[in-house]
C-alpha cells in the first residue's frame, strides 16, 4: 500500500517528542512515517520518500557517522533539535521544508489511508476469515 507519492521519512534519532512532531506535519496533509535511526538505507528507500527530516532532543545532536548514511542518499535533508518548548516552530520549519524543499502539495489525508488500507486487507484475506486484536 502506497499511500502517497510524498512521503516523508522522520528519522528518530532519540527525539522524545517525534511523534508529536509528525502529526503535526500529517496535519497539513503531508504523509509521514517515523523510523529509528538505525533503520537500513534500503529500508528507508522502499518507501520512495521525497524527503528526510532527521529530529533529536536539543542539546543531543545527530552522531555525524549516522548522519552521513542518510545524507548519501541525496534526498532533501532538514534536522531539527526538537523540545517541548520548541516543538510548533520546528514543526512549521518542518512543513515549509516538506513544501518547499521536497514539492509536497499536502493532499495526503488520514480517511484515504484507511480506505487504502481495508481494500488491501480484503485483497489479501479474500473470502478467508480473519482474527483481529486491535489496540489504541
Amino acid at each position: 500500500m502506497k499511500q502517497t507519492p510524498e512521503t516523508i521519512i522522520l528519522l528518530n534519532f532519540v527525539c522524545e517528542d517525534i511523534q508529536k512532531a509528525a502529526r503535526l506535519v500529517r496535519d497539513h496533509g503531508i504523509y509521514t512515517m517515523v523510523m529509528p535511526y538505525t533503520t537500513p538505507v534500503e529500508r528507508v528507500m522502499q518507501e520512495k520518500p521525497v524527503g528526510l527530516i532527521v529530529c533529536a532532543d536539543q542539546g543531543v545532536p545527530a552522531r555525524e557517522s549516522d548522519l552521513n548514511r542518510f545524507k548519501a542518499l541525496g534526498l532533501p535533508l532538514l534536522e531539527l533539535e526538537i523540545t517541548k518548548e520548541n516543538l510548533s516552530a520546528q514543526a512549521e520549519k518542518a512543513i515549509a521544508f516538506c513544501k518547499e524543499k521536497c514539492g509536497c502539495h499536502g493532499l495526503w489525508k488520514l480517511e484515504n489511508f484507511i480506505d487504502e488500507a481495508v481494500a488491501d486487507i480484503r485483497a489479501q484475506v479474500g473470502d478467508q476469515q480473519v482474527v483481529l486484536g486491535l489496540s489504541g
